[in-house]
């Protein structure tokens, strides 16, 4: 298989052409390139692809699949706990986290997140999670459709660049491993324990000074020092080993960091022979290693990715109610069928007449259902254009009502407008610990002015802590009064 991969962090590109086998990545081109008019503010498609094509000496649509990386500081990183639910129940719930915290509108962001397998002491999961706005992404998809070639990954170049980390420490696994790699644009660094990314940061660069060995002993020790902050009660981690690539200086000074470090310098295990002096020389940057990356991912499956082209999606649960329904439905479509065929066996002389007189009425119940339907449609709108209301607020004070999220939590919230003297319905279900939590949080979000409904509760005993499955209704009336409550803590 034939791969390409691009680290995108215009105006600066870097692609990596790469053909992979079951066990083991050899690079056969690598290019870096710089766009000339990156300062336009949006940039366009099919110019850019244009002026790809005309850069690089390779065809793109002979490759089976392409790999965009993205810097890691053109996307936003967050880092928070969640339940400990299974991987599929866990998509509704970061973006419903996601969408507290952010400006933007949830709707005009891709989310991606991965879970990391330990749990934390208080019996809650972390995730980290990543956002991007979706024109950044259908910017890729239309380079890639104007190049032809197939979009396979769209990654972030810190869990790339993690890929190459634990591909060039397979010896120590179980150990605690950084990796440092640099370009003249930027600098990042990875920290990751038994093969699970940890932590990455990024620094720009603004000389165009070769890089030191002081400036990447500086970010290693950042990194460093900001898990041990973070981490404060728990014990430093030991047996690093420290992938190091410097672009543009010799290597007796690469040697040099290392034991400044008293770490090991390791080097990520790909084929290089069919590379020329100058690609050679450009292969340890940060861009070229981030763009690897990416392939070596196409390998190691068992490394979770951030993947905004294709994002991890809800899991759907058996309806039985509705495959009973379309059960009964098909039965009935086929015993009405047999029927009719019998029927039309034995008045078939009357066919004719009877389609005709059939398709009259159908037309007009047709005609007087598309006027009913206009009239209404039309009222409606009226009385919503009259009555609308921002419900954003609303949400924003449902959020700081809420209990504790390890006693209660969302796993589904809609609105749908309404008319007359209810502006919205909020149709909610979740997770809780107990009963006294559904109810104190009910009884909050009346003493707000809203109209509760409770619905049905209902024990699940194999998902602690969270023994209760719950479903909540609430409207908003047109006028609701100002009284939001305090966050409540659970019980």
């Amino acid at each position: 298989m034939r791969i390409l991969s691009i680290d995108w962090d215009l105006p600066h590109l870097c692609s990596v052409c790469a053909k992979v086998t079951h066990s083991h990545v050899e690079v056969e081109q690598l290019d870096r390139l710089t766009w000339a008019q990156a300062s336009e503010t949006t940039p366009d498609a099919n110019q850019l692809a244009q002026w790809f094509m005309e850069s690089v000496s390779f065809n793109p649509s002979d490759f089976d699949a392409l790999y965009f990386v993205i810097a890691r500081d053109r996307v936003a990183v967050r880092k928070f706990e969640v339940p400990p639910l299974p991987i599929g129940e866990l998509p509704d719930i970061v973006s419903m986290q996601i969408a507290s915290q952010v400006t933007s509108r949830i709707d005009e962001l891709i989310v991606d997140f991965i879970a990391i397998p330990q749990l934390t002491p208080d019996g809650m999961q972390e995730v980290i999670a990543s956002t991007i706005p979706k024109k950044i992404i259908q910017l890729l998809q239309d380079f890639s459709q104007a190049i032809g070639c197939p979009l396979q990954s769209v990654l972030i170049s810190s869990l790339a660049l993690a890929e190459v980390l634990c591909d060039s420490s397979q010896k120590s696994k179980d150990q605690t491993s950084i990796g440092v790699a640099a370009g003249q644009s930027r600098i990042e660094t990875v920290l990751t324990h038994e093969s699970q990314f940890l932590a990455g940061s990024v620094r720009r660069r603004f000389s165009e000074d070769a890089v030191s060995d002081q400036e990447l002993t500086a970010e290693i020790k950042r990194m460093l020092l900001s898990k041990t902050t973070e981490n404060a009660n728990q014990e430093s981690p030991r047996n690093i080993n420290s992938f190091i690539q410097i672009p543009e200086i010799k290597d007796n000074t690469e040697s040099i960091v290392s034991n400044k470090l008293s770490w090991e310098t390791m080097t990520p295990k790909v084929i290089t022979k069919k590379l020329n002096e100058q690609q050679q020389e450009s292969l340890s940057s940060v861009e070229a290693q981030a763009a690897i990356g990416a392939v070596v991912s196409h390998l190691n499956k068992s490394h979770p990715q951030i993947n905004f082209a294709s994002p991890r999606q809800q899991m759907k649960p058996f309806d039985r109610k509705k495959f009973y329904s379309i059960a009964g439905a098909i039965s009935a479509v086929v015993l009405i069928g047999v029927s009719f065929w019998l029927w039309r066996s034995e008045i078939s002389s009357l066919e004719d007449k009877l389609n005709t007189v059939s398709d009259q009425l159908a037309a007009t119940d047709k005609f007087i259902r598309d006027q009913k339907s206009t009239s209404n449609e039309s009222q409606e709108l009226q009385e919503y254009l009259e009555h609308r209301l921002d419900v954003s607020q609303h949400f924003t004070d449902v959020m700081t009502a809420m209990p504790d999220r390890k006693v209660l939590v969302f796993t589904n919230y809609k609105s749908v407008p309404l008319n007359g003297k209810t502006h919205t319905r909020i149709n909610s279900s979740g997770l809780a610990v107990s009963r006294q939590d559904i109810q104190r949080f009910s009884a909050k979000l009346a003493a707000m002015g809203y109209l509760v409904r409770p619905g049905n509760i209902q024990v699940v005993q194999e998902r602690e802590p969270y023994q209760l499955e719950f479903d909540l209704e609430f409207e908003i009336p047109i006028e609701v009064p100002v009284k939001t409550p305090g966050k409540a803590s659970g019980s």
